[in-house]
């Protein structure tokens, strides 16, 4: 499909390479939304990746997808459908083709620069996360201490998703980025939207109240402390409470168990994985909903997407006070921040929101301008359009 844009490089080619199992992703729409601003530029993108359990098409995007095959099993599927990606490009690409990739695909560049496809393109979402097992230790050096540093020479272009990650990147490896483009997370607010029967709508006859969060169960996500914190409310506070997790993967388990530790499966509702295309509904379900991220540097440096997704719904929130989210929502009215990182303090943050549901809900009316203003796929994927026309002008 061909589109074309005033001001866009006609039917240019961008191939991004992203070696997860795509289907099984919790956050779709930082390809998928961005794919689709780019091909309203005059790009054509294929997005090339693995799979899990079934090949994933999305309704109504122009992006092409295209599934390679890898060997599922640890470490080695990375390195199987790296291999994969590098000999589809030499059947399938092109020169003038620009190749997109992450810090996880970062060992295909000296491999496409010797092979003549020298248009590459770092973005760096996120720093990788510090695992304790040998597994994770050594996945860190490979595709991370071992990558970064010495493989920067093969790429023209970078992107970061924050300036605070762009520093850290810097800091840790002693380089300095000066070509550059910063494009943090945004949302599809054509999508994710309040309901149009108004603030609070979607509760209906229902009482109590409903906390909400999606995306990743990883340890790291401070999902635990807010389990812990469910089973230590009161019995007032237990009336119509719950608390309904969205996500899947390895890590589910592990939070049923942990859910049966603390016997709150009255209060804690795990959904399991829900395909993209469902979750405005679930938001719109919420009453508040939550980030409990911890202090940690990865989550310090980073955008959080579900922020931006929970603010254009209108819904009012409970955030912990890291650097991502005070540099986005600091100052807003309909915050509920918690003191810190325990247990206790979101027990305290999840009594403040309810005692006070009324009036945040009417406040967070404000959340979908904001992020419509600033956050908006449209605008996120504009700024790394405008660098890539600059960046890879075509021959």
């Amino acid at each position: 499909m061909r589109h074309l844009h005033e001001g866009g490089v006609a039917g240019r080619r961008i191939i991004w390479i992203t070696s997860v199992r795509f289907d099984v992703l919790p956050d779709k729409s930082t390809w998928l939304e961005t794919a689709k601003e780019l091909c309203g530029r005059g790009f054509r993108v294929e997005i090339v990746t693995g799979w899990k359990r079934e090949r994933y098409y999305p309704d109504s995007n122009p992006a092409r997808m295209v599934y390679l095959r890898a060997l599922d099993l640890p470490l080695i599927y990375r390195v199987t459908i790296l291999l994969n990606a590098y000999f589809w490009i030499m059947r399938h690409g092109d020169r003038e083709d620009i190749v997109i990739m992450n810090q996880d695909e970062m060992w295909l560049a000296p491999l496409l620069w010797l092979s003549g496809r020298t248009n590459l393109h770092l973005d760096i979402r996120t720093l990788p996360v510090r695992g304790t097992s040998p597994k994770d230790r050594l996945d860190r050096w490979l595709f991370w201490s071992a990558a970064v540093g010495r493989l920067k020479g093969f790429f023209k272009g970078f992107s970061f998703i924050t300036r605070r990650l762009k520093r850290a990147v810097e800091e840790e490896f002693g380089v300095e980025y000066s070509n550059y483009t910063i494009w943090s997370s945004g949302v599809a607010t054509s999508m994710f939207a309040p309901s149009p029967r108004g603030p609070g709508a979607e509760r209906g006859k229902r009482q109590g109240f409903r906390l909400f969060y999606h995306g990743s169960l990883s340890r790291s996500r401070g999902l635990e402390e807010v389990i812990k914190a469910c089973a230590a409310l009161e019995e007032k506070q237990r009336d119509g409470f719950e608390f309904v997790i969205v996500g899947g993967g390895a890590e589910l388990e592990r939070l049923r168990n942990v859910v049966a530790q603390y016997r709150c499966d009255d209060l804690v509702k795990l959904a399991g994985f829900l395909p993209y295309e469902q979750i405005p509904a679930r938001i719109a379900e919420a009453d508040c909903c939550i980030c409990p991220l911890p202090d940690l540097l990865q989550w310090r440096v980073s955008s959080p997407l579900k922020l931006f997704e929970y603010l254009a719904c209108a819904k009012p929130l409970i955030l912990t006070p890291i650097a991502a989210h005070r540099d986005v929502a600091g100052d807003l009215e309909f915050v509920i921040w918690t003191d810190g990182f325990a247990a206790a303090d979101f027990g305290k943050a999840i009594r403040q929101a309810r005692d006070d549901l009324d009036r945040l809900t009417r406040a967070a009316g404000k959340g979908p301008e904001l992020v419509a203003r600033n956050h908006d796929w449209s605008v996120q994927a504009g700024h790394l359009a405008d660098y890539l026309e600059r960046t890879f002008p075509q021959a």
